[in-house]
């Protein structure tokens, strides 16, 4: 498993922020990542109709083109996700239960809530094509969010 690397961010703005470990894909173009709040996170499972669990990791993903553009209608599955996981897609700012090819506007935004602490393989697959979109080994921490850019990549 390659490791492509993170950054930590903790006690951010007085511990009003969730513990974040945000990743850029070096074949990605460079963002600007927002890490959420405690009460974000919070609402996150409020919205998902399951809290949020502090011994588990939640999981937000970006798909992006090659250019870092969005990439739409692109599915993700992780291979450590359990009954006590929720898939979760990002539609107009707003976490749906629906999976991105069922969305008018799929907006390659989406992830996972309470995944076990740990590494997870994600892979993404573009909808309608049953084609492989790609694949990343992500750290899930307990307690925390790890971000993702998710560009297409390299595939063995």
């Amino acid at each position: 498993m390659a490791f492509p690397g993170y950054f930590y961010v903790h006690g951010v703005a007085g511990g009003t922020a969730y513990e974040a470990l945000v990743y850029q894909h070096p074949f990605g173009s460079p963002l600007n990542w927002v890490v959420p709040s405690v009460e974000t996170v919070v609402g996150l499972g409020t919205a998902l109709g399951k809290p949020i669990d502090p011994n588990r990791g939640v999981l937000l993903l970006f798909a992006r083109d090659c250019s870092g553009a969005v990439a739409e209608g692109v599915s993700f599955t992780a291979s450590t996700a359990d009954s006590d996981t929720t898939p979760y897609y990002v539609l107009a700012g707003a976490p749906s239960l629906a999976r991105s090819e069922t969305l008018a506007s799929a907006n390659g935004q989406g992830g996972f809530a309470n995944l076990p602490a740990g590494y997870a393989t994600v892979t993404a697959n573009i909808n309608g094509l049953c084609a492989l979109y790609g694949r990343m080994d992500l750290l899930m921490r307990a307690g925390a969010i790890t971000i993702a850019n998710f560009p297409p990549t390299p595939l063995n």
